[in-house]
């Protein structure tokens, strides 16, 4: 068995034990890249390349490569699929469905390769131009996630988190960021007060900045979206979320922090 692997189903749990019955703290999409740490009869406890979160994913479903093919596809150019759900074609006639933040390596003429195989996608992707990333693009991807179910450690269209929900929206213009809220507020640049924010920096919630709980995206002066229940959009103001239906605050605002 080799170190390294690549995710080539749609989406992979990933689990804070090697059980089916673990809790899932994050997932792998098509194309993602992981290094591995450990290993039991059938499971693997693997560390993600993007954003180095561990945990432990079902052996039958990683693919193995080996330092030179894990290599090769770290250093290509990466589209990302930018459609909630489309389909993949593959060299062999078959096709598979393929979800919002996957990544293409090296992709020409809507096709690219991974160990031998050609996979063709005819959908929406991006290309992020190096140092210019698009803050209407970024909140374009965002509202397309209206309505999405809640679903702790989901990164997909069908189930998302707070912090997942932010770090896909941001992976999808070729800005990586950490896995979890409490990771995510350490980066970026600080701002003080809500009027200096413009719509795509990161609002954080919670006690303290110490125990940061809820993540969103600043949307409009008065607006932020995040995953809540569902993704959705609410009013913001220096306290924080203020929820309609509810005629209260639901999450304290704690930190305003500038990306790019």
């Amino acid at each position: 068995m080799t170190n390294f692997g690549i995710c080539l189903l749609s989406c992979v749990p990933v689990r804070l034990k090697n059980s089916d019955k673990s809790e899932m703290v994050t997932q792998l999409l098509f194309g993602e890249l992981f290094t591995i740490l450990d290993a039991t009869k059938n499971w693997l406890k693997i560390k993600i390349t993007d954003d180095n979160y561990e945990g432990w994913i079902d052996k039958k479903q990683a693919v193995f490569l080996s330092e030179e093919e894990y290599q090769m596809l770290d250093r290509q150019p990466k589209s990302f699929c930018v459609d909630l759900v489309n389909l993949l074609e593959i060299n062999n006639g078959l096709s598979q469905p393929i979800l919002f933040g996957s990544t293409f390596p090296n992709l020409s003429e809507n096709t690219f390769k991974i160990k031998d195989v050609t996979y063709t996608f005819s959908g929406y992707n991006y290309l992020p131009e190096k140092g210019n990333p698009s803050k209407e693009l970024l909140l374009e991807n965002a509202l397309a996630f209206i309505h999405t179910p809640y679903l702790w450690g989901g990164k997909t269209p069908f189930g998302i988190d707070c912090s997942g929900f932010t770090q896909v929206i941001y992976k999808s213009v070729g800005i990586k960021i950490p896995r979890d809220a409490s990771q995510q507020i350490n980066i970026g640049e600080k701002l003080y007060l809500l009027p200096e924010a413009t719509p795509g920096d990161l609002l954080f919630f919670g006690k303290t900045e110490e125990h940061v709980s809820h993540v969103g995206i600043l949307l409009s002066d008065e607006k932020v979206i995040h995953a809540s229940g569902e993704v959705r959009i609410d009013k913001i103001d220096h306290f924080g979320i203020y929820n309609d239906e509810l005629k209260d605050y639901t999450h304290r605002l704690i930190s305003i922090n500038k990306i790019f």
